[in-house]
């Protein structure tokens, strides 16, 4: 089984996250495509993400009707700070040999890349693919990268979040059941 495994904050989910793993799931032929919040990034103050609990729950509602994309609580259920190199040992576990995995993250991530955390492990761990991204263009790859050409759409969660705390109107951006939550949970504001 081809397994893909997206990470991010998802702070708040939205149809570009959607788009990229749906997209990711059609042209690298996947299985399966995990969206995974992130527990705690070791390059975000907590005071900067809305709590673990919520973005998971978000998430959860983001993919629901949509065949193949599931989201993991893996990040969220060990302690702080959240590595991907975990999660692949993680999904390794649940996913053994001969399943193949496939981490995939949006383009801009690559600034930072470098910063990782046994970075030669991950690479060793999955294919790795870094998703373009619209009006972002990252110019160095390193040679275990691969490139995934998406028609993504132009979508930052900081841009939604500043929208929300303005009283903009964002259902073109969000699915409208992570919306509800948004409002319920008075989160952004």
């Amino acid at each position: 089984m081809k397994i893909g495994i997206v990470g991010g904050s998802f702070d708040p989910p939205h149809f570009g996250h959607l788009n990229l793993a749906e997209e990711a799931k059609r042209r690298l032929s996947l299985d399966r495509v995990y969206l995974v919040p992130a527990g705690q990034p070791p390059h975000k103050s907590p005071e900067d993400l809305s709590p673990p609990l919520l973005r998971y729950r978000m998430t959860r509602l983001a993919v629901r009707n949509r065949p193949g994309l599931e989201v993991s609580d893996a990040e969220i259920r060990r302690p702080p700070p959240s590595y991907t190199v975990d999660t692949l040992r993680d999904f390794r576990q649940e996913f053994p040999y001969p399943h193949e995995l496939f981490f995939i993250v949006g383009e801009d991530s690559l600034g930072i890349i470098h910063t990782w955390k046994d970075l030669p492990i991950i690479f060793e761990s999955c294919r790795f693919f870094a998703a373009t991204r619209p009006g972002f263009e990252f110019v160095f790859y390193p040679e275990e990268v691969r490139k995934l050409a998406i028609d993504g759409l132009d979508i930052a969660s900081s841009e939604i979040r500043k929208k929300i705390k303005e009283g903009e109107d964002v259902n073109e951006f969000v699915p409208y059941k992570v919306l509800q939550l948004i409002e319920k949970e008075g989160l952004y504001r």
